[in-house]
């Protein structure tokens, strides 16, 4: 009888992730083996991956190299991958081989510096079986039993990944773009810049250091003291900022023998200088830590971000985005074998202000000297568009824009407006007492100023709280309400930064009404919002302040006009207020007449509350606001810092 030989019958089923193996030896009994496909041992492996578990990986990988922990190490670094995502795909046996499969996966990586980078990859994956002699070693076709484990390469990593490639990424940021005025010149842009500043353990006279800083960079010896306070002996303190231009040549001739002061180059932000609008155009530095986490990609550690300002409301517009190029360069050359994606960066685009660089300039001159907390808004009379914004101290809260206040008498303004519009005229008579009691309440005249009667003109000129309370009644609450409406209060609008505008809630009673009158009880505004009331009191059109040229403003209303059959007298009552006998008559400028009003606001309770200094008016077609934080009469402190403003104009 003719012998049988060996004979191995495979029925693959792929799809149904089984193969039978049956084995038949001479004529004996046949022995079915059930193999099924290592999906498992795929989800596993690549669970391990995304965690960087490299231990547990090594437990599932057939013969690792030694550098297995490293590859993969090098790979995370050299990109900076944060993330890691590896999704599972198909997983099928290798052929009508079961013992060896192939799987793919989805890989999403969230680099560092770009975001999200995926592509597809690929596993080889061998079953292992223990031999006779105790040894491991992949099973043969038809073997049965065994542990499926990965047959580990770098095409692992990414499938053109080889032996003696590494992985790459360029990155490159488009220039800053500029910061630029309502004609479209430079207020800020990048340049190559130098620091100047000191380095503490080279001083060696401290007093001569501080001499020629103050000579050359206008940095005063308290200046200095107080920018060495906590440094350390070896740390730059950087003092000033300067464009390496043709000054700066110069300030290196001079101070580069000066002991102590240092110059370190590079490229940086170029501005005005460090005053000129310093807290609206605001600051860029290296991110922080928590600047990193709040702006999330592409930013990572040592780029340079705004940090104030428009630097900082206006980032993503002013940067753009990166480019870059992941690539597979040789190991040793660091030649480019392989450029695996490039990223397409977005370019940065400029931010159109409305500011003009002689205005802000005549705005930050008024301001010089102030040692108190102040702020001066100008606004263009016609447009609305904000001409300057100055804050003091620099560097600290943008008070011009985001303060609230109350604005005290300056609000007179609204008042008078509906007084006049009720009918009432210059020559209407009131009485000035130095005290008024309306349900319970007493109001008061600045040190109790007692005038007798007197007409409409010389209660505002004058400033009289107890004659506006009066008139304030006898208009009534729907003229007072209506008024501020026009003026844009209680209106929602954007200046193009972060700010807030006026308010006025409804009087709850005739107390309330009363203290509204002079801008007291809950009336609130900012610096910018009553630069525009002084505006629409000389054009007769309330806009809504404008900084940044494109905002889409919130004004979903026309705010009505203020009636003109009133603006006459209005004016007439402005120019007063500047006119002997008016409350800023000693800050009239000859030549230039200014029509305005002033203002000294209580805040903080107690029978004898401190009280802010503000000044709003306009020249020609040029309003503006200031205020004096905690700074007392408006007339005395407010006012002279309005017709500094006004004479700084071109």
């Amino acid at each position: 009888m003719r012998r049988l030989g060996v004979v191995a019958i495979v029925v693959a089923l792929v799809a149904g992730a089984v193969v039978f193996v049956v084995a038949r030896n001479g004529g004996g009994s046949g022995e079915a083996n059930r193999v099924t496909v290592p999906t498992q041992e795929v989800h596993d492996y690549l669970a391990a991956w995304s965690k960087h578990n490299y231990p547990a990986m090594l437990g599932m990988v057939y013969q690792p190299p030694g550098t297995f922990a490293a590859q993969h190490q090098a790979m995370i670094d050299a990109l900076g991958v944060a993330n890691m995502s590896l999704t599972p795909g198909t997983v099928a046996f290798a052929g009508t081989d079961n013992s060896r499969a192939n799987a793919t996966f989805s890989a999403k990586l969230t680099l560092k510096g770009f975001g999200p980078w995926q592509y597809q990859g690929h596993l080889s994956l061998v079953r292992i079986v223990t031999t006779a002699n105790g040894t491991n070693a992949p099973a043969t076709p038809g073997q049965a039993g065994g542990r499926w484990k990965v047959t580990w390469s770098p095409s692992v990593l990414h499938p053109q990944m080889r032996l003696g490639l590494a992985f790459a990424l360029t990155r490159t940021w488009p220039v800053r773009a500029s910061i630029v005025d309502m004609n479209g010149g430079m207020l800020v842009g990048s340049g190559d810049v130098v620091d100047i500043g000191v380095e503490p353990q080279r001083i060696k006279n401290r007093a001569e250091t501080a001499a020629a800083l103050q000579q050359n960079l206008g940095i005063t010896p308290a200046q200095l003291d107080a920018a060495l306070v906590g440094q350390q002996p070896d740390w730059f303190v950087r003092l000033t900022t300067v464009p390496r231009d043709a000054r700066y040549a110069m300030l290196h001739a001079v101070l580069v023998p000066v002991p102590g002061v240092v110059f370190r180059a590079r490229s940086g932000r170029i501005g005005q200088n460090d005053a000129f609008a310093s807290d609206v155009l605001g600051t860029t530095h290296e991110a922080t830590a928590e600047q990193l986490q709040r702006l999330g990609p592409p930013y990572e550690v040592g780029d340079v971000v705004g940090t104030s300002g428009i630097e900082e409301t206006y980032e993503r517009r002013l940067a753009g985005s990166p480019s870059g190029k992941l690539q597979l360069v040789d190991a040793t050359t660091r030649k480019v074998v392989a450029v695996l994606h490039a990223f397409t960066g977005t370019p940065s685009q400029p931010v159109a202000t409305t500011l003009s660089p002689s205005i802000q300039a005549a705005a930050d001159a008024a301001l010089f000297g102030v040692s108190q907390p102040a702020a001066l808004v100008a606004i263009d009379v016609p447009t609305g568009e904000v001409r300057a914004v100055a804050n003091r101290p620099l560097g600290g809260f943008n008070r011009a824009l985001t303060g609230h206040y109350p604005p005290g008498s300056t609000f007179k303004v609204i008042t008078a407006t509906a007084v006049l519009g009720t009918g009432a005229n210059s020559q209407t008579t009131v009485t000035c007492p130095p005290n008024i009691t309306v349900d319970g309440a007493t109001f008061k005249n600045f040190e109790s100023e007692t005038l007798g009667t007197i007409n409409f003109h010389t209660a505002f000129a004058k400033s009289c709280n107890t004659a506006f309370v009066q008139l304030a009644q006898r208009a009534g609450q729907s003229a007072l309400d209506k008024t501020a409406r026009s003026y844009g209060f209680n209106v929602a609008y954007s200046t193009g930064m972060p700010g807030f505008g006026g308010s006025y809630p409804v009087p709850k009673d005739r107390a309330e009404l009363a203290a509204s009158a002079f801008g007291q009880g809950r009336v609130d505004a900012s610096p910018v919002h009553m630069a525009s009331v002084a505006a629409a009191a000389a054009g007769g059109q309330w806009h809504a302040p404008l900084l940044i040229r494109g905002t889409k403003q919130k004004v979903n209303t026309t705010v009505a006009p203020i009636p003109a059959a009133v603006l006459p007298t209005l004016h007439e009552f402005m120019a007063a207020v500047l006119q002997p006998g008016g409350t800023a008559a000693a800050s009239a400028l000859p030549g230039r007449q200014i029509f305005g009003k002033t203002g000294t606001a209580e805040f903080g309770g107690g029978p004898n509350p401190p009280t802010h200094a503000w000044f709003i008016g306009y020249y020609n077609n040029t309003a503006f606001a200031v205020i004096v934080e905690g700074g007392g009469v408006g007339g005395a402190v407010a006012a002279p810092i309005g017709a500094r403003f006004v004479a700084a104009l071109p």
